[in-house]
């Protein structure tokens, strides 16, 4: 009958909720956690799956209160400070995500994941020496760690040790060839040590596993070092046209490998969609390279903002 076998019937609800959350039906999964909850409110695992499935419906604020009843029923529970923690970084929580990762290393100080996002929570907010002995810890208890070896090449090349960033991305990329970041960021550095062909390589290999707008204006730069004009503009047209009018620059440098090309008038149209972006007031930092490049093709009131 139906208030028989309950402890059975929340097992499958259970297990029922986990499947439907993987086939996807969030709204189905959350309807079989809630019974399972009200059954069983003193059990923090539920609440704990229950945030999982809130967070990826988008109820943010019921999967932070998910964690917190966890966390209170079940201290102490390393999973869910390390889970919260990515969501409070994802909400723009930096230091209660950074709390949340300190207490989770406590908890496992050889959860190598939570140092992984230790360290790039504490470089983006500038903690290098924070970040340099999360990367040593984590690397003595995880040397091939992709992820610590491609942070440890940007504390690196912020240091000005070119050679040793150079290796530490190379050492990423061996562990794991598909890690677009690592590349991206290597051929940064490469570009930056005046190697643009190498740039071009490395970005060659990150734009061939994840095709983005941003690879492309990098490469496009680079290919223009190297004369590579009709490149560039390839790349160029897609970067501008993916990022609308997120940065005018793009405009300009498309202008440089059109006119470089002979397409005069396509650059000339670049180079004045590019001044326009500075009008009313503004001054563009490469207007004096525009204006002796286009010579007297510029028309109208272009010209003085050139």
């Amino acid at each position: 009958g139906p208030g028989e076998q309950l402890l059975h019937r929340s097992v499958l609800l259970y297990n029922r909720a986990q499947i439907l959350n993987a086939l996807g039906d969030h709204a189905a999964s959350l309807h079989d956690y809630d019974v399972v909850i009200s059954r069983d409110p003193e059990y923090g695992d539920y609440y704990f799956e229950r945030a999982g499935v809130r967070r990826a419906a988008g109820e943010h604020d019921e999967a932070l209160a998910d964690y917190a009843a966890a966390i209170r029923l079940n201290p102490p529970f390393h999973e869910a400070h390390y889970n919260r923690a990515d969501l409070l970084r994802e909400l723009g929580d930096e230091d209660g995500a950074l709390r949340d990762l300190d207490y989770a290393i406590v908890l496992d100080p050889d959860h190598v994941d939570s140092r992984v996002n230790r360290v790039d929570l504490l470089l983006e907010r500038g903690e290098t020496e924070r970040a340099r002995a999360d990367i040593d810890a984590g690397l003595e208890r995880d040397p091939g760690n992709a992820n610590l070896l491609s942070a440890r090449g940007s504390v690196l090349a912020d240091s000005g040790d070119i050679d040793a960033a150079y290796a530490s991305y190379t050492a990423a990329l061996t562990e794991d060839p598909a890690f677009v970041a690592a590349w991206a960021n290597r051929a940064v550095l490469c570009y930056s040590a005046g190697r643009p062909a190498d740039a071009v390589a490395d970005l060659d290999r990150a734009i061939g596993l994840a095709d983005d707008p941003w690879l492309r204006m990098n490469r496009a730069i680079a290919l223009q070092d190297l004369d590579e004009h009709r490149r560039a503009v390839a790349d160029l047209d897609i970067a501008v046209a993916a990022l609308d009018d997120g940065d005018s620059d793009l405009l300009y440098r498309r202008g440089v490998s059109r006119h470089a090309l002979g397409d005069i008038d396509g650059a000339l149209a670049d180079w004045s969609a590019h001044l326009r972006a500075y009008r009313p007031g503004g001054s563009s930092p490469h207007a004096e390279e525009i204006r002796l490049s286009a010579g007297g093709l510029l028309t109208g009131d272009l010209v003085a903002c050139a």
